[in-house]
C-alpha cells in the first residue's frame, strides 16, 4: 500500500488539510483563547461536579434533540465586545479632553488630576 503511494506521486496531487486550515484560521481557532504563562488548569473532581456529556453518550436517543451551534453568536458576541471596547476608549478620551480644558479654563486654580477609569475584559 505504501509503495503505491510512492508509485502514484499522492503526495504531489493532494492538497493538505493543514494547508486549509491554515489558510482560514479565524474559522479554524478559538476567539476566547488566551495564552496565560506558566498557567495551569487543574480539575474539579468531585461528583458534585461531574456532569454527563450528553450528545456524546445519550446519541443514540432519538429523543434528545441536537445542539444548537453557537459558533455564530460567539462571533458576534465578540464584535459587540469590540465595539464597546472602543466606545469605552472614545468616552476616556473624551473625559479626559474634558478634564484638561475645565483645568485650563481655571487658570491659575489648583488642578485637579482625574482619576483614569480601568476597564479589563
Amino acid at each position: 500500500c505504501e509503495e503505491s503511494v510512492y508509485s502514484t506521486d499522492l503526495s504531489s496531487k493532494t492538497v493538505s488539510l493543514w494547508s486549509y486550515i491554515n489558510s482560514q484560521l479565524d474559522e479554524f481557532s478559538n476567539p476566547f483563547f488566551v495564552n496565560y504563562e506558566n498557567h495551569v488548569l487543574y480539575p474539579v473532581a468531585s461528583v458534585s461536579h461531574l456532569e454527563l456529556w450528553v450528545s456524546y453518550y445519550v446519541r443514540w436517543n432519538p429523543r434528545m434533540r441536537p445542539q444548537i451551534p453557537t459558533h455564530q453568536t460567539l462571533k458576534e458576541l465578540l464584535a459587540v465586545r469590540a465595539e464597546l471596547q472602543k466606545r469605552v476608549e472614545d468616552l476616556q478620551r473624551e473625559v479626559a479632553a474634558r478634564a484638561v480644558s475645565s483645568s485650563s479654563e481655571r487658570g491659575s486654580s489648583p488642578s485637579h488630576s482625574a482619576t483614569p477609569v480601568h476597564t479589563s475584559v
